[in-house]
């Protein structure tokens, strides 16, 4: 999915895990997130089948005004200047889970100690 224009999220976007389901690359030159993205996939990752890819296009700065929680601070007069190929969280919320929910999310530091001490 090409996207020249950028993708700026003002509502709900959501990527559902889909067991053997699609995959899919957005190449775009900037994501911006002023509402909602939500993208889950818990499929086991082998030889590369990444199930959701993001290409980075474009070299030029990107600008934006917000709409809701920021809209006194990036307006369409004064808009906010993100850098080039950004991926945005402004006021909004990005939710992303690549694993199994149950994955520990830690590791006791003397494990790591002790499995390298080998």
């Amino acid at each position: 999915l090409t996207l020249a224009e950028g993708l700026d999220i003002q509502g709900k976007l959501v990527f559902e895990d889909q067991k053997g389901g699609y995959e899919l690359t957005v190449e775009t030159p900037f994501v911006i997130v002023q509402g909602e993205l939500h993208m889950m996939s818990t499929s086991q990752i082998v030889n590369s089948n990444v199930k959701y890819k993001f290409i980075m296009t474009g070299t030029q700065d990107v600008s934006f005004a917000s709409v809701d929680s920021n809209s006194q601070i990036c307006t369409t007069t004064n808009p906010c200047n993100v850098g080039k190929k950004p991926i945005a969280v402004a006021g909004g919320k990005l939710a992303i889970q690549g694993l199994p929910t149950d994955t520990p999310t830690w590791v006791p530091l003397h494990d790591v100690v002790l499995a390298n001490a080998n």
